[in-house]
């Protein structure tokens, strides 16, 4: 099972974004989509809102995976080309071969599987421990010390040291803010919320200092709170008069881009404005990097908005190519071999407030430019 989507055997020094990219495009599901996968050899796998889940070929024909189970949430490529799902509830985990044939079956909760099928007395090769927490920490951010890190949608920072023990919640931005983060180069973890407002936040070594400063915590739910909050944030400025909703490191690590409903990106080091890239039509809502530094920006699709817009800003700095989508939004988009990006994408019948459907694509730059 291959599906490769590079456009190029030749590895150029640098790609032309700037040119006028070829277009493919998979009617992948008649729902959105909530999550696109790669596996390492460039294989695709797709989950919709209606749990159904597909893997697709080279020649972009799927094989559907039923899952006979509660409403799937979660997928998870393996590194030994597996694909795996969670339920909603995270009590029911599948693994199935390419072929969407069912190779094991577990139940229980996090840190507390069983594996039901195959059977105790039958082998089943599995990577440690899973899935055990293959699916609690899938959306936390790796912190540098080992430890784990997720901006929730109350303005919180939840944390969990290198160990897997939760510690008390950072109270980052407004309540019922959804907060996003980065960790820089230099370990400081970077976060943003609809409030406008950069937090840069001394995390690393949390463990000891939560330990040393606080009486032994309380439970609420499933984490970790105080009365007050830690004093680990070492710096705070008003980046952008509306919401920000995507942050990327940039420059190394060093530097930090910020995308925000006033339609602009800034670039920030150690709290100074770099500059200002304009150009979008609405909010920006996705911002990521590519492998040669090239930023790429996704706007929303707003109710007065016609055009969903991809922009792509050489060196940070300039827009070398904006992609428009006409009743289209592009969700997120990952880079996929020399010159090739995947989008996962959401369709809608009778513009934004319409029916919705997802859909894959697949944007080539066809001209290298030669070292």
């Amino acid at each position: 099972m291959s599906l490769s989507v590079a456009s190029s055997t030749t590895t150029p020094s640098k790609i032309n974004w700037s040119e006028q990219p070829q277009m493919r495009r998979l009617d992948a599901h008649e729902t959105s989509i909530k999550s696109l996968q790669f596996f390492e050899d460039g294989t695709l796998a797709s989950l919709s809102s209606d749990s159904e889940v597909k893997i697709w070929n080279k020649e972009g024909v799927p094989t559907i995976v039923h899952t006979f189970q509660a409403v799937v949430s979660q997928l998870v490529t393996r590194k030994d080309g597996t694909l795996a799902t969670a339920s909603k509830d995270g009590e029911a985990v599948h693994v199935w071969d390419e072929n969407g044939k069912c190779l094991a079956f577990y139940v229980g909760k996090p840190g507390k599987y069983t594996r039901r099928y195959p059977p105790k007395d039958e082998s089943f090769p599995t990577e440690n421990g899973f899935p055990n927490y293959a699916f609690y920490f899938l959306h936390y951010l790796k912190l540098r010390d080992g430890g784990l890190a997720y901006g929730d949608n109350d303005g919180r920072i939840i944390l969990y040291s290198a160990q897997g023990d939760p510690l008390p919640c950072l109270f980052a931005h407004n309540n019922g803010t959804k907060v996003v983060i980065v960790q820089q180069k230099d370990g400081v973890l970077v976060s943003a919320g609809e409030d406008g407002v950069i937090n840069e936040w001394d995390v690393e070594g949390g463990s000891d200092y939560f330990y040393e400063n606080y009486l032994p915590p309380f439970f609420i739910g499933h984490h970790l709170h105080h009365y007050k909050d830690p004093d680990l944030c070492t710096r705070t400025f008003k980046a952008h008069e509306a919401a920000i909703r995507a942050l990327a490191l940039l420059e190394n690590g060093t530097a930090v881009a910020s995308g925000s409903d006033d339609k602009t990106i800034k670039i920030w080091r150690e709290g100074v404005c770099l500059r200002t890239l304009e150009g979008h039509t609405s909010g920006i809502r996705n911002l990521s990097v590519l492998s040669d530094g090239t930023l790429l920006s996704l706007s929303a699709l707003e109710p007065n908005s016609e055009y969903n817009q991809m922009k792509l800003w050489e060196r940070a700095a300039t827009c070398s190519n904006t992609v428009m989508m006409k009743g289209e939004m592009i969700e997120e988009v990952f880079e996929r071999g020399e010159g090739t990006l995947v989008g996962r994408i959401l369709f809608r019948e009778n513009g934004v407030e319409g029916s919705s459907s997802g859909k894959i694509k697949f944007w080539t730059f066809p001209s290298l430019i030669k070292a």
